[in-house]
């Protein structure tokens, strides 16, 4: 059931719908919103499909720009005055069956006049209106789910909720691995004291337990995972994969930082850091998983405070994995990681249409390897390991590198052959590997005394 019908026109504001609808799947489960981009079939007569689907709509929000009443079509003709002009065929089934329909005025609009809209389009202007403006998206469009939540009540995806029980046993888990983060956000590094975390990192030795024998070299990983994007879906594990990694490392001997739910600030302070504590003798990894978006051929890493609106926005906005590597390859590790669990579909793809799916190519430096979660250009399927708070990726892949003796490279291809396996060939890990030696990341017992 389409509960909620948005309406707009594309030349008018899809930006503003898109950004709309990526807010409204926090409070409304997605199938029960209507946007014709997603959920119009192809080749069904289009008037038939409106109608069908006003008759189970419980509300129509319609988006009105400061150019909605002026678009014309390639022959100067206005749109609105066309019969078969979607905005107006989707609004008059809405007003003809007595639909609350909620005008939305975008960026300083103002509400049309009687005399402007077609005859069967009239009341719309008895109907009360919001504004939505760019400078206060946030107030508005909160604003609008609490008008919202008179007509149609809150129904929030079963998976974001944690029930107490879970949390304490997480809270437990955590606890008995000596794992925590911090509250306001920066880093964290197990077994650093307080007055070490201020001190910008400094070197120490993990609280944990490590492999089972001396591991020597200088071994340093940062591990983030963005779960929250308040103007996009929210991601259902990066959380806990940033968990699990941060665990799982900790036992193979790297020091890790840890952080999850990062804004700009917080995630640019986590790599500077990162970048500072690189020595030409360290084994560097780096984990994220969350948001990526590809633009102009290369690969950004989103924070959670992102505010994207044009493609544009993509790189002023995200970190270059580009130059992310470039940066860690500069301080000469010998050793050099990348793991991204992020070839997910770009959450902002209604507000532009240039960038592609997926993640885009690297070229890794002398002594690096990097790895994707899906193949270039294509995305990983969200639902591959089940209802688990864990992706398929991360599962498979601490599996393998917590195996003694084997190297990374062989590693990682174990765990690309289990989730090309376990999805049937639907997801296949990308990885480009420039290794000069044979890097093990968990040695075996020392049998030689």
């Amino acid at each position: 059931m389409a509960g909620i019908f948005i309406n707009y026109r594309r030349e008018d504001a899809p930006g503003v719908a898109g950004r709309l609808f990526d807010r409204l799947v926090s409070s409304y489960p997605r199938h029960e919103m209507f946007m014709d981009v997603d959920a119009m079939k192809p080749g069904l007569d289009f008037v038939k499909q409106v109608d069908e689907r006003m008759s189970k709509c419980a509300v129509v929000l319609a988006i009105i720009g400061p150019g909605w009443l002026s678009v014309v079509d390639e022959k100067g003709r206005r749109k609105l005055d066309l019969p078969r002009d979607y905005v107006r065929v989707e609004l008059a089934a809405a007003l003809k069956r007595e639909i609350p329909v909620i005008p939305l005025l975008v960026n300083g609009a103002a509400m049309p006049s009687g005399n402007d809209l077609p005859k069967e389009l009239k009341s719309l202007t008895n109907r009360h209106a919001l504004e939505l403006r760019h400078s206060r998206f946030s107030a508005d469009s909160e604003a609008v789910i609490q008008a919202l939540g008179e007509i149609v009540p809150r129904r929030r995806p079963r998976h974001w909720t944690v029930g107490a029980a879970t949390a304490i046993a997480l809270l437990g888990l955590l606890a008995g691995f000596g794992i925590w983060r911090t509250i306001d956000g920066g880093p964290w590094i197990p077994g650093l004291t307080a007055a070490k975390q201020e001190a910008k990192l400094e070197p120490t030795t993990p609280d944990v337990p490590t492999g089972p024998a001396v591991i020597s070299g200088d071994r340093i990983a940062l591990v983030i995972g963005n779960s929250k994007y308040p103007d996009a879906a929210p991601l259902r594990t990066p959380s806990g994969d940033a968990r699990m990694m941060t665990s799982g490392l900790s036992r193979a001997g790297f020091v890790v930082a840890w952080g999850e739910d990062l804004g700009s600030d917080e995630m640019r302070r986590m790599l500077e850091q990162f970048y500072g504590r690189i020595t030409p003798h360290s084994v560097v990894l780096l984990f994220f998983s969350g948001y990526a978006i590809t633009s102009d051929r290369q690969s950004y890493l989103i924070p959670v405070d992102a505010q994207i609106w044009t493609e544009a926005d993509v790189a002023h906005t995200g970190f270059s994995l580009e130059l992310i590597l470039e940066r860690i390859n500069e301080r000469g590790p010998s050793i050099q990681i990348t793991l991204l669990d992020a070839s997910r579909r770009n959450p902002f793809e209604r507000r532009f249409r240039s960038a592609w799916a997926g993640l885009a190519p690297v070229n890794s430096p002398t002594g690096a390897l990097v790895m994707y979660s899906a193949a270039l250009s294509s995305v990983e399927n969200d639902n591959a390991n089940g209802a688990s708070d864990h992706s398929l990726f991360v599962s498979e892949l601490l599996k393998n590198v917590g195996v003694p003796n084997l190297t990374a490279e062989d590693a990682l291809n174990r765990t690309r052959r289990a989730i090309r396996s376990a999805t049937h060939s639907e997801q296949i890990p990308w990885v480009s590997s420039q290794l000069t030696e044979d890097f093990t990341l968990v040695p075996g017992p020392d049998r030689s005394r």
